[in-house]
């Protein structure tokens, strides 16, 4: 049974995504039907980031039956989020190298650690030099392991970039839910949503021959292929994702309308 939401700007149905049924497919939520409207309400909140509630899901039952899904006591916000947490410890698998902030027990032994201090030879005029001294638990023995320490703590800068995607492309701020277990319902369905945002991003600029396939339908990406008329395009920010995104749903809906492809 194919699954699908009412889109705003088209009275067909839209397709579930599939990125939305690896992410939140297997979720535990003590009914199947909580499972279904966990994956519509995920594939609107992706396809249009920044629109309000009624805007993303669209009129009528499909906006009530989201606000029905926050407002139920009975969905803990943490099964939304283990859902998605197993997703990733799949995909986690596949790498050789995984960086996480394992949290310390209180019965540990001492550790050994190695420090490593990163100063800026060279700073534009003006500012001030970045310094970062750091603990490791791993040997730094060279200037190569120093080197790729410093370049994972770099990483931790993706933190910050996810928050904003999720402040100002999901509007997260501006749910209004009237509590917070329903916010963290929502934030629940948004954090994956910034994720897949922020992860799309990366992929554009660090695999930019990848198969777009892996991230879009093929309706998708047939109708965005055709608008971009091929041409060559910088690797896009967050902030142009979530617009993209918003504005490849309106696309995709008129390019299924014009070739045929409704869902039955």
């Amino acid at each position: 049974m194919l699954i699908t939401h009412a889109s705003p700007f088209c009275s067909a149905p839209t397709p579930i995504a599939d990125w939305a049924v690896t992410e939140f497919g297997h979720a535990q939520l003590g009914d199947d039907r909580r499972t279904d409207r966990l994956l519509m309400i995920a594939t609107a909140f992706a396809q249009q980031p920044t629109a309000p509630i009624p805007q993303a899901c669209g009129p009528g039952s499909a906006t009530q039956g989201a606000y029905r899904f926050f407002e139920n006591d009975d969905i803990e916000p943490e099964a939304i989020r283990e859902a998605h947490e197993q997703a990733t410890l799949e995909r986690v698998r596949l790498h050789a190298v995984v960086l996480a902030a394992p949290t310390r027990q209180s019965a540990q032994a001492p550790l050994t650690v190695w420090a490593i201090e990163a100063r800026e030879a060279r700073p534009p005029k003006g500012a001030s030099p970045i310094l970062w001294r750091l603990l490791t638990t791993l040997p730094v023995n060279s200037v190569e392991q120093a080197c790729e320490k410093v370049g994972w703590y770099a990483q931790r800068w993706q933190i910050e970039v996810i928050h904003k995607v999720l402040k100002s492309g999901c509007q997260i701020q501006q749910r209004q839910l009237e509590s917070a277990a329903r916010l963290e319902r929502a934030l629940a369905i948004d954090q994956v949503v910034a994720w897949r945002v922020l992860a799309l991003c990366k992929a554009a600029r660090e695999e930019p021959d990848a198969a777009v396939s892996a991230w879009l339908g093929r309706a998708e990406w047939e109708a965005l292929w055709c608008h971009v008329h091929q041409r060559i395009l910088p690797p896009p920010s967050p902030l142009t994702l979530w617009r993209g995104l918003h504005r490849l749903n309106d696309l995709t809906a008129m390019w299924r309308l014009c070739h045929g492809k409704i869902p039955k």
